[in-house]
């Protein structure tokens, strides 16, 4: 398996397998059938994947995790290996059925491999269907459906809820010719309660952890030992789980040791240990104790003798090797008897000798029927977090990290404390205050129901306002036993909410910066605060917990207190404004105003996102039926800036809302302009040719009509059915009649690149991209025309005029908080940079690229000039990595966009002397070129 230096990074496509009813079949066949055939089925899968260019990121029993660089290969990978598993020989009592689940997703890369929303989301995509199947997210489907070879298709399966996340996915099924293509409804395969007679309440969606389980524990009585760690955060249900486990271990005749830390024990030297072995050995019989104890084992005999050994208080201090070698032949001995699960509880409270013993331990576990589970929190919440890191990222160790609850699995138990069905915004109100977190969810509902509430609709609004009284007693506990300083701080940072700054937090709780750190620290510690800075609670119910706590007249003078605080150290006019107005939603049309006013300074402080939040709290409010368009049309404009697909949606709709013909025609403009951005030509060219409909021939020659038939040249000449409709708009232009404005320098930079594409005449073109941007009028209008004006620059032999251009158009793109603007002026920077042969500065430029935002049409440039830059440095794999990870396909359509990513592929072919497959590569570009006119 690849170590997390190797793995892809940016746009990856994950892969989740497993068997489906691998119990039974293990039930069915017995240990032995089932390793032959469960290694039958590693070794197809593994090739299948492989031979598509994937990486294995890990295996648990039958289930494999595996990351492609391209939808492309991920799904020619699913079906090659469903085919490969039809096509095996599979005994008549044990025929392998594996469902498989992708989605594509940005990839996030820590020490211990992949994490983030993508890799859940696929993992529940693959848990959710059925033997035989393949599911694909929206995500995936929309990357390859127009590229599937002709014996794949996608099907429709609608919306569906996977567990865990918090509303309904897309979802479709690959359909392979030659194998199985209908199966029962998703709606078979959703959460539902695991029976178990482990103490506590029914297991909701922890299917695929009990399966592992007792998956592990199979192994284990088999001899084959391993360390499971349970990780989460508190109330997740870790020690629901090791209950779990203890009843799986128990029913299989396994022997099970447990121990607990625990928090006030961290002193106690082989604290964990002797809770593990010390009943044992005291309910020993002298010759039971003397097997134990014997051989080697008997180095470790000193610590039950009653005889007082050094506490190591330092997390890096020497532990005796003859100790802890000792302590391994214990448990060897007693597992050699009768396989064994040793249960730890609460690891993060550990003693650091107990740890030490655990890593020994951990890594000499094969060949022995010893199974270890440990649950712990995260290591940054730990005694010894560099210790718990090492046990949770040994490439040997099964991580499980339980997920939080999705809305049906807290409709269950609602359904269950009240004896009746809930409502469904009763629920989903339940959901949102607790995030799905179990132990909120069961604190929060037993409140409620103490308070002799129904769980009615008529009662959503209420959970708010109640929260979890269990929950708020344990938060109120816990600040009591911290000192004074932390309690002043957890109330500073719930008034001042998410955004809060170490230092704002301290001036307001009336403590210095240094003892606020402190005291931060020890909230951490208590769980009560996340570590990472800025100072945030740990979840919702915590913070609401903290200030609900507070009177409302304490309350209201902290907000005085904090906006006081923000508006000297010089904080925006909205985040003053949280403060200073506290409302609720009523319809208030001052109230829409004023946020839209303070959206507005946001935007002209460069605080788009502050902007986006403001206009949507607005439109929340709501506005007036009136009103509604012009809001969402700020709204739409302010997220065009950060989140394109967002701001489609909300421009969309405004457009059918505001009557006024020229604001309908502007809102058009950049409603197609986004959709060129995200790559959707044909729904650009209609929105175009909308707004140009809403004009009408009075304003034919104004410059918004100017600007309107430029865009739909530009939005029309990248794919050849597309390219008589620029071609027609051209033909209509007279450049003698073109004035001054904005709609005459978009015109004229088009011209200016048209003549560029064509080859005609360089000075002409030349004459035409300098007119166009020398007014500075395109450098913050976010249109396409500005990048054809410096292409043309660049090409007809002035690229440092072209860079003058971007360097003004960046410059004014931060100032506005315009990410993706920004974005594209540094993706294009950087080609022209490329083409002046400064390699630093290109990947400088890159840099920037990447760490704004990498939306839909630029990626596809991207990629040719990452290649085109390891090209020149001589680094050829890096060249090819680069144009794998685009997901350029094998054979390349007609497209604009693409004839970057193909021409790098053609010169790196040549690089690698592979000069057949240049050639093709370079003629395929010529024909594609001149299907364009280029």
């Amino acid at each position: 398996m690849a170590g997390s230096r190797d793995l892809p990074t940016g746009t990856v496509t994950f892969l989740f397998s497993d068997i489906e009813g691998s119990t039974r079949l293990l039930k069915q066949l017995g240990r032995e059938r089932y390793g032959t055939l469960l290694s039958q089925h590693n070794q197809l899968l593994r090739e299948a994947f492989a031979e598509h260019g994937g990486i294995e990121i890990d295996r648990q029993g039958d289930a494999f995790f595996f990351v492609f660089r391209s939808a492309g290969t991920a799904i020619a990978a699913a079906a090659a290996a469903q085919r490969a598993l039809a096509a095996a020989a599979w005994p008549e009592d044990g025929t392998v059925k594996v469902r498989i689940g992708l989605h594509t997703g940005e990839a996030s890369v820590s020490g211990d491999g992949y994490v983030g929303f993508a890799v859940h989301q696929a993992a529940r995509i693959g848990d959710i269907g059925h033997g035989g199947q393949i599911l694909v997210s929206r995500t995936t489907a929309a990357l390859v459906e127009h590229e599937l070879p002709t014996d794949l298709k996608l099907r429709d399966l609608g919306e569906t809820r996977l567990p865990g996340l918090d509303r309904a996915e897309a979802l479709f099924q690959l359909v392979a010719a030659g194998l199985p293509d209908r199966f029962p409804s998703l709606a078979a395969r959703r959460p539902r309660a695991v029976q178990s007679r482990a103490d506590g309440p029914v297991l909701l969606e922890r299917e695929g952890e009990r399966a592992a389980l007792h998956a592990y524990v199979d192994s284990a009585a088999s001899g084959v030992g391993r360390l499971i760690v349970i990780e989460g955060r508190a109330g997740m249900g870790k020690t629901r789980l090791v209950l779990e486990a203890r009843t799986i271990a128990a029913e299989a005749g396994i022997t099970v040791l447990s121990a607990r830390g625990g928090e006030l024990e961290h002193e106690f030297a082989y604290g964990i240990v002797r809770q593990l072995f010390e009943p044992l050995l005291a309910a020993a019989t002298t010759e039971e104790r003397a097997e134990l104890l014997g051989g080697s084992a008997a180095l470790a005999e000193p610590l039950f003798a009653g005889r007082q050994l050094a506490v190591v208080d330092d997390e890096d201090g020497d532990v005796s090797f003859s100790m802890l070698h000792g302590l391994y032949w214990l448990a060897a001995n007693l597992a050699l008897r009768r396989a064994v699960m040793i249960l730890i509880d609460d690891l993060h409270w550990a003693d650091s000798p107990s740890l030490r013993w655990l890593i020994h331990l951990q890594r000499r576990l094969e060949g022995l029927p010893l199974l270890v589970v440990a649950a712990t929190r995260p290591p940054e919440q730990s005694r010894a977090p560099a210790m718990i890191k090492e046990i949770a990222g040994d490439p040997g160790v099964a991580v499980v990290r339980p997920m939080a609850l999705g809305v049906e699995s807290v409709a269950r138990i609602a359904c269950e404390r009240f004896d009746c069905e809930a409502d469904e915004e009763f629920v989903n109100a339940c959901w949102r205050a607790t995030g799905g977190n179990p132990l909120f969810v069961w604190a929060l509902l037993d409140t409620i129901k103490s308070e002799g509430l129904a769980p009615t609709a008529a009662n959503a609004s209420r959970v708010d306002e109640i929260g979890p009284e269990p929950v708020t007693r344990a938060v109120s506990l816990r600040l009591s036993r911290l000192p004074s300083e932390a309690t002043v701080l957890a109330r500073a940072v719930a008034v001042l909410g998410d955004r809060a700054e170490l230092r704002h937090a301290a001036e307001l709780a009336g403590i210095d910066r240094e003892l606020a750190s402190h005291a931060a620290t020890t909230l951490a510690r208590a769980d009560l605060l996340h570590f990472e800075l800025p100072p945030t609670f740990t979840h919702p119910v915590v913070r609401a917990a903290v200030y609900d706590d507070m009177s409302a007249p304490e309350r209201i003078a902290a907000h005085r207190r904090a906006a006081k605080i923000l508006a000297e150290a010089g904080a925006e006019a909205e985040q003053i404004a949280v403060h200073l107005e506290q409302s609720i939603p009523n319809g208030d049309a001052f109230v829409v105003e004023t946020l839209v006013q303070a959206a507005q300074r946001a935007l002209q402080r460069g605080s788009s996102e502050v902007a986006v939040s403001l206009l949507r709290r607005a439109l929340g409010e709501p506005p007036a039926a009136a009103q509604r368009g012009e809001v969402l049309r700020a709204l739409g404009l302010a997220e065009r800036l950060l989140w394109n697909n967002e701001a489609i949606e909300h421009l969309a709709e405004a457009f059918e809302l505001v009557e006024e013909p020229s604001r309908r025609a502007r809102i058009s403009i950049e409603l197609g302009r986004a959709l060129l951005r995200g790559n959707r030509h044909q729904e650009a060219i209609e929105a175009f040719r909308q707004g140009r409909d809403v004009l009408g021939d009075n304003d034919a020659e104004s410059d918004m009509a100017l600007s309107l038939e430029t865009e739909l040249i530009n939005a029309a000449w990248w794919e050849p059915e597309h390219l008589p409709i620029a071609i027609g708009e051209l033909e209509r232009v007279r450049e003698e009649t073109l004035k001054e404005g904005v709609g005459a320098d978009l015109l004229r930079a088009t011209l200016g690149y048209w003549e560029t594409r064509r080859g005609v005449d360089r000075e002409r073109a030349l004459d035409l991209a300098r007119r166009a941007v020398a007014p500075q009028r395109l450098d913050g209008l976010g249109a396409r025309a500005m990048h054809l004006a410096a292409y043309t620059l660049t090409m007809s032999g002035c690229p440092d005029e072209a860079l003058e251009v971007y360097d003004r158009a960046l410059s004014g793109a931060y100032a506005r908080g315009d990410n993706i603007w920004a974005s594209g002026c540094a993706l294009f920077r950087a080609y022209t940079q490329l083409r002046r042969g400064d390699l630093t500065a290109v990947e400088s430029d890159l840099g920037r690229y990447t760490e704004l935002i990498e939306y839909e049409t630029a990626y596809l440039y991207s990629g040719a000039f990452r290649a085109e830059l390891a090209r020149e440095r001589g680094d050829l794999e890096g060249a090819e990595e680069a144009i794998a990870r685009s997901g350029i396909p094998e054979h390349v359509p007609p497209n604009g966009h693409l004839t970057f990513l193909q021409l790098s592929r053609g010169r790196l072919r040549l690089e690698q002397r592979r000069f057949d497959e240049a050639i093709r590569e370079l003629l395929s570009l010529g024909e594609n070129m001149a299907a364009l006119e280029i």
